[in-house]
């Protein structure tokens, strides 16, 4: 939530701080996505690196039959869909409840939007 405050602070400062709401909005939902690959690439990179054998197959002497679906467990004890779920969810959360408040926290001008709506406008268009 800090680094999305930083960001839609100095995208606003860029943007001589009066831009669209709904420009920054889409700025706070850009970095959020952003966020969200970059935890699930490092949580993925930290797995392969600490959990031993995590990108290896497994040994096909250990398969249980007559079991259900939901009771395989792999390498880390199911832990890896805890991680990426929370590392997933949880940016989400944050950073869609960041993306809501800070672009009206940041505007100076509160009563009107006297930029272009679109969050893809061109930096001289008025």
């Amino acid at each position: 939530m800090a680094a999305m405050f930083v960001n839609n602070l100095v995208e606003n400062k860029k943007r001589g701080e009066n831009e669209s709401t709904v420009a920054l909005m889409f700025i706070s939902l850009v970095t959020t996505v952003t966020s969200i690959i970059f935890c699930c690439v490092i949580c993925f990179g930290m797995l392969a690196l600490f959990v031993p054998g995590y990108l290896s197959p497994g040994p096909t002497e250990k398969v249980l039959t007559d079991v259900p679906v939901n009771s395989i467990i792999d390498k880390t004890g199911g832990m890896s869909f805890d991680i990426f779920m929370a590392a997933t969810i949880i940016n989400f959360s944050v950073g869609s409840f960041a993306g809501v408040i800070l672009p009206f926290y940041s505007k100076r001008n509160q009563t009107r939007d006297s930029r272009d709506p679109a969050p893809l406008h061109q930096k001289g268009v008025k």
